[in-house]
Parts: structure tokens; sequence; C-alpha cells
């Protein structure tokens, strides 16, 4: 009953002329949001790329730090390498790029200085940032330790 006394009132001649209007205005809200969507989503897949971006930093970081601690314990490239190899797989990268400096074999002493590069290369979710810049985007990091034992 009051349902009734409230459209009345809504449709009372020279108040509104057309009754359509209602459900128009209804329909111009979802053509307002289908036209705002694509730019929504598209800067919030920006902000998730970008929050990806700082993690893998991040982790790039850790990998070459963890290598030049167990080179500077133990002294061997290859435990150096399997080290950053396990860390960054299974990331999206589509290579890894160990530098050890300086090698292997060069004469590293106790108390030396020993430095490990890792250079990763990312294409992005879906390789969309290969696909729009033509290139890998290259995530680098460097760390350096004392040696604590000699070569093996």
């Amino acid at each position: 009953m009051h349902l009734i006394k409230y459209c009345k009132k809504i449709f009372i001649p020279g108040r509104i002329k057309n009754p359509a209007i209602i459900t128009w205005q209804r329909g111009q809200a979802s053509l307002e949001f289908a036209m705002v969507a694509p730019f929504l989503f598209l800067i919030i897949f920006a902000v998730i790329q970008a929050g990806h971006l700082v993690y893998l930093q991040n982790l790039v970081e850790h990998a070459a730090h963890e290598s030049a601690r167990i080179i500077a314990t133990t002294g061997s490239d290859n435990a150096g390498q399997k080290c950053v190899s396990e860390i960054l797989e299974n990331k999206g990268g589509s290579r890894v790029e160990t530098n050890i400096i300086p090698g292997q074999g060069s004469g590293r002493d106790t108390g030396s200085i020993v430095r490990v590069q890792v250079n990763y290369h990312y294409d992005g979710v879906a390789k969309v940032i290969k696909i729009l810049t033509g290139q890998s985007m290259h995530i680098n990091s460097a760390a350096a330790m004392r040696m604590e034992c000699a070569d093996e």
C-alpha cells in the first residue's frame, strides 16, 4: 500500500514526464562502469606488476648475498652458482647470469674479497614487458664478502 502511494508521488505529472528515465539512469551507471573498468584493471595490473618487480629485486639481492656467503665460507664457485639457481628457479626469468670475481683458481686467499654479481632477465607476467619493450627487464645485484677460507 505504501509502495503505491510512493510511486504515485514519483510519477506526478510535471515532476517526471517519462517513467522510463529511472531505468535509463540505471543503464547509465552500467555504461559508465564499462567505460572506466578497463582503465581501472590496467592500473591494478600495473601496481601488481610493480610489486612483483620489487619482490624479484629483493630475491636477486638475497641470492647474490647468499652466494657470496657460501663462496666465502666454502671456497666453491659451483656451490655459489647452485645457490643462485635454487633461489631464482621458477620465478619467471628467462636467464640468470652469475659472475664471481675473482674466479676460482685465481689464488683467493683467506681475507681476500670475493664479489658475486647476479643478472636476472625478467620478461614480465605472460611476457608483457618483452612484448611492449622488445627486450627483457634486467634486475642486477652484487654482494661482496671477505674469504674465510682459501680456495678448494
